[in-house]
């Protein structure tokens, strides 16, 4: 008789063993997005200024510029996955259309006193994509992941199971891939054999952008000052099926399959704060502080397993749901300082530095405690460096851009393989009319990353490599 049940219950088993740190990661996460301009300059904007896509780096960036204008940019960006699990190699790409930055800048007129200048501004932006795509498949010649379900039940009544945060447990138990052998609740399991073929198929979309008010003033063109307030929209969706076949002869298990969906919407709020000071013509200091963000978020996941054996009978789908689990999330404070040089007139160098604490994350629920979510971060966590270079070099009308960008890992020593530091190497080329500037711009990522398909026990992590290629281009008009 095939055994079968529907969980409407509590987020904590599935959050702190499926969703991991990586989910927290998401709220941190910051690519090089915005204008062409932005972009080809990797995004040393905190002493420039400017550039509408700056205002989410430091809003003092506002009053240097003098013109009112308007600015809209779209792109595409394609990114490919390599996975070597077990010396298998497998390779995904994923192409989607982005949008770089839209907004307006619009000075406020002060007639009283021409030494002073204000200016208002608003953008939209995406901060962050989250589209990715790998497979990961390969021979364990050891273990399946039902070893890691018979550990971790030992000793434990199937009826308290779930209770101990053990879901996939449970379900192995409900599905036939585990038993009860004795007395003693210790397990066993209907699949036997070595040299099982693991499959672990996952995709995810969404991304992370800001809606930024700000308002700006000058000083004799000498010292700028500006104040935002940054509303962030995140959406994230999250597919994965993983699945293991061929076991031996005398298994009664012919296969299996877990699958996954998780889809996620937060909104939040941030105050920023920052200055520029222009103490010649040819140098800009500059420096910002970006407040914690506050997010509540909303979640809705769904877990589902589908048992094949080997006379043809099944089990499932059993299936645990759970709709609108809502949870709090507060990021860390960020801080940045930036130079710039102009020289000539016609060329600018820029370099900017920007450190946030993670380990400062905070989560919690009115619903359960996630207070070990919380250590997790707070042992694993540490302080991100972000370094940009930008370069441009104008001649008549048209301008040459080159940037260069360095993110560290957001883990403590001895995690750092989990996400190696990313490097960014972008370019960029630009033209100004009469009315209007037309940007254009391509950068390329490369980073790396461990994957664990389950407990490092019983099977080694996935290599994923992956390189995320950008092309965008965008118009800004004067007003």
């Amino acid at each position: 008789m095939l055994k079968s049940f529907r969980f409407f219950c509590c987020f904590l088993p599935f959050f702190s063993s499926a969703q991991n740190l990586q989910e927290a990661l998401l709220f941190n996460q910051s690519d090089l997005l915005g204008s062409p301009r932005y972009i080809s300059m990797a995004g040393a904007f905190t002493a420039l200024g400017n550039d509408l896509s700056g205002i989410t780096d430091n809003p003092a960036g506002l009053s240097v510029f003098r013109q009112n204008v308007a600015e809209i940019s779209f792109g595409f960006r394609t990114r490919s996955n390599s996975a070597n699990y077990f010396n298998t190699k497998s390779r995904e790409a994923i192409t989607d259309a982005v949008l770089g930055v839209g907004g307006l800048v619009k000075e406020i007129p002060y007639p009283e006193n021409s030494d002073y200048r204000f200016h208002f501004g608003f953008t939209f932006r995406q901060m962050a994509r989250f589209d990715k795509e790998w497979t990961v498949k390969g021979q364990n010649p050891n273990f399946s992941i039902i070893d890691q379900w018979i550990a971790n039940s030992n000793g434990i009544d199937p009826d308290d199971l779930l209770s101990n945060g053990l879901l996939y447990e449970r379900m192995a138990w409900e599905g036939f891939l585990t038993d009860v052998a004795d007395s003693l609740n210790n397990y066993t399991s209907f699949a036997t054999g070595l040299n099982t073929n693991h499959l672990d198929q996952i995709i995810s979309s969404g991304n992370r952008t800001q809606m930024e008010i700000a308002a700006s003033g000058s000083f004799k063109h000498t010292f700028f000052y500006g104040a935002s307030i940054g509303i962030p929209f995140l959406t994230y969706s999250e597919s994965s099926t993983y699945g293991e076949s061929g076991f031996d002869q005398f298994s009664d298990v012919e296969d299996f399959s877990l699958g996954n969906s998780y889809n996620l919407s937060a909104t939040g709020i941030n105050l920023k704060l920052g200055f520029i000071y222009r103490p010649a013509y040819w140098l800009r200091l500059g420096g910002s502080y970006t407040s914690p963000t506050w997010y509540a978020a909303e979640a809705q996941f769904e877990t589902i397993l589908n048992s094949q054996f080997r006379d043809g009978s099944s089990a499932g789908p059993i299936l645990f749901f759970n709709d609108n689990l809502t949870y709090s999330l507060r990021t860390a404070q960020q801080f940045s300082l930036g130079t710039a040089f102009v020289l000539a007139k016609s060329a600018i160098l820029s370099v900017d530095y920007h450190a946030s604490d993670l380990s400062r994350n905070a989560i919690k629920s009115s619903f359960v405690s996630l207070e070990d979510v919380d250590r997790e971060m707070d042992a694993t966590l540490t302080w991100t460096h972000d370094i940009r270079l930008g370069g441009e070099y104008r001649y008549n009308g048209a301008s040459f851009r080159a940037g260069y960008r360095i993110q560290s890992s957001p883990f403590v020593d001895g995690l750092k393989d989990n996400l190696s530091e990313s490097r960014t190497w972008s370019i960029g080329l630009g033209y100004q009319f009469k009315y209007c500037v037309v940007d254009l711009a391509w950068r390329t990522t490369r980073f790396s990353e461990l994957y664990q398909p389950y407990d490092i026990q019983y099977t080694p992590p996935a290599e994923i490599s992956s390189t995320d290629g950008m092309f965008m281009a965008g118009i800004q008009l004067v007003l």
